[in-house]
């Protein structure tokens, strides 16, 4: 049978379904949206999402995603609140002025999830949390910015196209950034071959950074990229040296070079927690002649604590254990987990520490291994 398709829906807040149904000059609860795209005046909470559903074939008891059709929502106006404060958009086709959050003068807290974005821009001066994941796409000829002064916490992960430029966030708390294999800021082959059909580093802005300048008020930040791929946004942008003045807690995982991490510890002159999560160690020990020489005579005074998780202790793992010593770090500030299968995954999304009879804890000795 061909399936059915459902269309885009809108639901409102318990609450503002009380307003609406006292209010003479709302007609209806059920539809917060206008044709115009301008939101329910007393919707305090809104979900947009496009829906699909198919009529399951007698014949045939397993799901088949080829039996299921999207009818996309399709949003190309502004939305206009004055009293919306929470945003969730999931399937949705977002065009321009939409991301233009102006006339949405409270509005908190917006999550995109699977959507089509199609804009220069998202903007707003209320927003305080912002999540953007579950494969939202982004335009793939020029960087999408993202102006958000009040912004507390940013989760951006799983997206294709064009990583996102990050302006200035003076109140962002915390931050989860993941670039897997479908963000565009990768080389899939050497590091200098630019003619490769599917490298990217060619969109890279030649004049400022994309994502670590507007991150650099962070307190508490977790940077991670695919593994399998060569990742090159975090390390280009640490070149323009920004400078994490407020850093606490930090996550990376094997994305970065030795010359990346002496750069960072210099500028993160407050950090007291370092996770580093580490599979394959074999590029954290790429460095070119002119990068050794950068300035390693600075002491890490606030740092407290070192977590390393690896699959083994190798050369790349005794790199950083050098490193750290340089830096003025002890042993017993050092904690090594040995694991498998290798974890690339933000803190929150973590299992439960496994109990001590089956995690590997190594003492590595500072005299022997360092």
């Amino acid at each position: 049978m061909m399936p059915v398709v459902g269309a885009g829906r809108a639901t409102c807040s318990t609450e503002c379904t009380r307003r609406q149904r006292r209010a003479a000059s709302v007609t209806s609860a059920t539809s917060p949206t206008t044709s115009s795209g301008t939101c329910c005046p007393f919707c305090l909470r809104l979900m947009l999402c496009r829906l699909a559903c198919s009529t399951p074939d007698d014949d045939n008891e397993e799901d088949d995603d080829n039996d299921i059709e999207y009818d996309p929502l399709v949003l190309d106006v502004p939305l206009i609140s004055q009293h919306l404060k929470i945003l969730h958009l999931n399937r949705v086709d977002l065009k321009r002025s939409t991301l233009n959050f102006s006339r949405c003068s409270v509005l908190e807290e917006l999550e995109m999830q699977d959507c089509y974005i199609d804009a220069r821009r998202i903007s707003s001066k209320s927003l305080k949390r912002l999540c953007i994941t579950d494969f939202c796409s982004f335009p793939t000829k020029f960087h999408i910015r993202i102006f958000a002064p009040g912004l507390i916490s940013l989760q951006l992960d799983n997206f294709d196209g064009l990583t996102p430029s990050l302006e200035y966030m003076p109140s962002l708390e915390t931050a989860y950034i993941w670039l897997d294999n479908d963000c565009y800021h990768l080389c899939r082959g050497s590091w200098q071959d630019y003619d490769l059909d599917d490298c990217s580093c060619h969109a890279y802005p030649v004049d400022e950074g994309v994502l670590l300048h507007g991150l650099s008020n962070a307190v508490n930040l977790e940077l991670i990229a695919d593994i399998y791929t060569d990742m090159f946004i975090y390390s280009w942008d640490l070149k323009y040296c920004p400078v994490f003045d407020k850093l606490e807690t930090l996550l990376i995982n094997e994305w970065f070079t030795t010359i990346d991490l002496l750069c960072i510890l210099q500028h993160s002159p407050i950090l007291e927690t370092l996770t580093l999560q580490l599979g394959d160690t074999k590029e954290l020990v790429r460095a070119t002649g002119a990068q050794e020489k950068i300035e390693q005579s600075f002491l890490c005074s606030n740092l407290k604590v070192v977590n390393i998780e690896c699959t083994k202790v190798d050369e790349g793992v005794h790199k950083i254990l050098k490193i750290l010593s340089t830096c003025g770090i002890l042993r017993d500030q050092i904690s090594i987990t040995e694991q498998w299968p290798y974890s690339d995954r933000f803190s929150f999304q973590k299992p439960l520490p496994l109990l001590p009879s089956t995690a590997a804890l190594v003492a590595v000795s500072t005299s022997d291994d360092i």
